[in-house]
């Protein structure tokens, strides 16, 4: 999931995320964020606010969101077990949560 502090849907897409994995990291669901904020302390004070126990990665320079092909924030890459992208889910309305919880359940079920 790649994320920054200003980005206002990313406020409600990340404690989303959490929910989801707090739930479905026993059967191998995990996440990465990737936090593009030039500076660490806005973000910073954004996980004060807002915990995650997912493992936050840092990358001002933007080299990684290049790689990918970001196009905007939020943006989450669900990957399968064996590596592949399976979707991409650009931005976040609330009113999609529930699907893209079922794709996630769908993915972390497949063994």
């Amino acid at each position: 999931d790649f994320w920054a502090s200003w980005c206002g849907p990313c406020r409600k897409s990340l404690p989303f995320i959490e929910g989801v994995r707090a739930d479905l990291k026993d059967q191998g669901f995990e996440v990465l964020a990737v936090n593009l904020d030039e500076e660490t302390a806005p973000a910073y004070d954004f996980l004060q606010q807002h915990p995650l126990s997912f493992p936050i990665l840092h990358d001002p320079s933007g080299d990684t969101p290049d790689s990918f092909g970001l196009r905007g924030m939020p943006t989450s890459y669900l990957i399968d077990r064996d590596g592949n992208i399976h979707s991409v889910h650009e931005g976040f309305r609330t009113a999609d949560a529930e699907k893209i919880r079922a794709e996630i359940t769908a993915l972390v079920s497949k063994k």
